[in-house]
Protein backbone atom coordinates (compact mmCIF):
# COMPACT_ATOMS: atom_id res chain seq x y z
CA UNK A 1 0.00 0.00 0.00
CA UNK A 2 1.38 3.46 -0.53
CA UNK A 3 2.51 5.67 1.95
CA UNK A 4 2.76 9.10 2.67
CA UNK A 5 6.12 10.28 3.65
CA UNK A 6 5.70 13.76 4.48
CA UNK A 7 2.89 16.13 4.52
CA UNK A 8 2.88 19.58 5.08
CA UNK A 9 0.90 23.14 4.65
CA UNK A 10 3.10 26.82 3.94
CA UNK A 11 2.13 29.68 2.28
CA UNK A 12 3.69 28.47 -0.88
CA UNK A 13 5.05 25.89 -2.94
CA UNK A 14 6.85 26.01 -6.12
CA UNK A 15 8.55 23.04 -8.31
CA UNK A 16 12.02 24.49 -10.35
CA UNK A 17 10.94 23.67 -13.49
CA UNK A 18 15.00 23.32 -14.90
CA UNK A 19 16.02 21.12 -11.67
CA UNK A 20 13.00 19.61 -10.37
CA UNK A 21 13.55 20.24 -6.76
CA UNK A 22 10.91 21.63 -4.50
CA UNK A 23 10.77 24.36 -2.87
CA UNK A 24 8.68 25.57 0.25
CA UNK A 25 8.81 28.49 1.85
CA UNK A 26 6.76 29.69 4.78
CA UNK A 27 5.77 26.70 6.32
CA UNK A 28 2.83 27.37 8.51
CA UNK A 29 2.70 25.77 11.92
CA UNK A 30 -0.24 28.26 13.58
CA UNK A 31 -2.35 31.47 12.07
CA UNK A 32 -3.55 34.24 14.03
CA UNK A 33 -6.63 36.26 13.69
CA UNK A 34 -8.14 39.33 15.95
CA UNK A 35 -11.53 38.01 14.07
CA UNK A 36 -13.60 34.82 13.32
CA UNK A 37 -14.57 33.80 10.60
CA UNK A 38 -11.33 34.90 8.89
CA UNK A 39 -10.03 34.55 5.38
CA UNK A 40 -6.77 32.71 4.53
CA UNK A 41 -6.05 33.92 1.29
CA UNK A 42 -3.73 30.57 -0.28
CA UNK A 43 -2.09 28.01 1.47
CA UNK A 44 -0.29 24.83 -0.39
CA UNK A 45 -0.60 21.39 1.14
CA UNK A 46 2.25 19.45 -0.32
CA UNK A 47 2.84 15.52 0.35
CA UNK A 48 5.55 12.87 -0.40
CA UNK A 49 3.65 9.80 -1.05
CA UNK A 50 5.84 6.17 -1.97
CA UNK A 51 4.64 2.88 -3.40
CA UNK A 52 6.46 -0.24 -3.67
CA UNK A 53 7.74 -1.50 -6.67
CA UNK A 54 4.90 -4.18 -7.22
CA UNK A 55 2.15 -1.77 -6.76
CA UNK A 56 0.16 -0.21 -9.33
CA UNK A 57 1.44 3.56 -10.50
CA UNK A 58 -2.11 4.65 -10.51
CA UNK A 59 -3.96 5.77 -6.92
CA UNK A 60 -6.71 8.06 -5.91
CA UNK A 61 -6.15 10.16 -2.27
CA UNK A 62 -8.44 11.89 -0.49
CA UNK A 63 -7.41 15.28 1.09
CA UNK A 64 -9.48 16.95 4.30
CA UNK A 65 -8.92 19.92 6.12
CA UNK A 66 -11.01 20.47 9.43
CA UNK A 67 -11.11 22.16 12.41
CA UNK A 68 -12.93 20.61 15.03
CA UNK A 69 -15.99 18.71 14.23
CA UNK A 70 -16.24 21.04 11.20
CA UNK A 71 -15.01 19.53 7.54
CA UNK A 72 -13.65 22.80 5.35
CA UNK A 73 -12.62 21.03 2.38
CA UNK A 74 -12.67 17.57 1.20
CA UNK A 75 -10.66 16.66 -2.25
CA UNK A 76 -9.85 13.67 -4.66
CA UNK A 77 -6.65 14.05 -6.17
CA UNK A 78 -5.59 11.51 -8.94
CA UNK A 79 -1.67 10.29 -8.15
CA UNK A 80 0.44 9.08 -10.94
CA UNK A 81 3.79 7.87 -10.31
CA UNK A 82 4.88 7.63 -13.55
CA UNK A 83 7.07 4.12 -13.03
CA UNK A 84 8.72 5.94 -10.11
CA UNK A 85 8.37 5.14 -6.75
CA UNK A 86 7.64 8.39 -5.27
CA UNK A 87 5.51 11.32 -5.94
CA UNK A 88 5.40 14.62 -4.98
CA UNK A 89 1.86 16.49 -4.83
CA UNK A 90 0.81 20.06 -3.97
CA UNK A 91 -2.66 21.38 -3.46
CA UNK A 92 -3.07 24.86 -4.32
CA UNK A 93 -6.43 26.21 -1.25
CA UNK A 94 -7.02 29.46 -2.81
CA UNK A 95 -9.31 30.96 -0.46
CA UNK A 96 -10.42 28.64 3.13
CA UNK A 97 -12.83 30.33 5.76
CA UNK A 98 -11.70 29.71 9.11
CA UNK A 99 -14.72 29.75 11.51
CA UNK A 100 -13.25 29.32 15.02
CA UNK A 101 -9.89 29.07 17.04
CA UNK A 102 -8.55 25.44 17.40
CA UNK A 103 -6.27 23.26 15.28
CA UNK A 104 -6.71 22.87 12.00
CA UNK A 105 -6.15 19.33 11.03
CA UNK A 106 -5.37 18.31 7.13
CA UNK A 107 -4.84 14.65 6.29
CA UNK A 108 -4.51 12.77 3.34
CA UNK A 109 -6.09 9.26 3.30
CA UNK A 110 -6.09 5.90 0.75
CA UNK A 111 -9.39 4.76 1.23
CA UNK A 112 -10.52 4.40 4.55
CA UNK A 113 -6.56 4.40 5.67
CA UNK A 114 -5.21 7.64 6.71
CA UNK A 115 -1.62 8.15 5.20
CA UNK A 116 -0.52 11.33 6.99
CA UNK A 117 -1.70 14.18 9.46
CA UNK A 118 -0.43 17.43 9.72
CA UNK A 119 -1.93 20.18 12.47
CA UNK A 120 -1.61 23.96 12.12
CA UNK A 121 -3.23 25.46 15.25
CA UNK A 122 -5.48 28.75 15.02
CA UNK A 123 -5.16 31.15 17.60
CA UNK A 124 -7.40 34.20 18.71
CA UNK A 125 -5.72 37.15 19.45
CA UNK A 126 -6.26 40.89 20.76
CA UNK A 127 -6.88 43.75 18.64
CA UNK A 128 -4.06 46.21 18.52
CA UNK A 129 -4.75 49.15 20.92
CA UNK A 130 -4.71 52.46 18.90
CA UNK A 131 -4.48 55.57 20.23
CA UNK A 132 -4.67 58.90 18.13
CA UNK A 133 -4.03 62.39 18.31
CA UNK A 134 -5.00 65.63 16.60
CA UNK A 135 -4.17 69.11 16.70
CA UNK A 136 -5.06 71.77 14.19
CA UNK A 137 -2.33 72.87 11.79
CA UNK A 138 -0.31 76.22 13.02
CA UNK A 139 -0.76 75.91 16.78
CA UNK A 140 1.85 75.07 19.39
CA UNK A 141 1.52 71.21 19.13
CA UNK A 142 2.03 71.48 15.34
CA UNK A 143 5.71 69.43 14.88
Amino acid sequence: MITCKLLLCSQGVVRDADQGGIYVFNILESVESVDFPFFMQKMDVFALFERLRDEPAQHEVRFQLSIGETELLNSSLAIDFQGKLRNRSTLHILGLVIPNPGVLKVSTRFGDTILGTYEVIVEQITAPRVEARQAPAGTKDDV
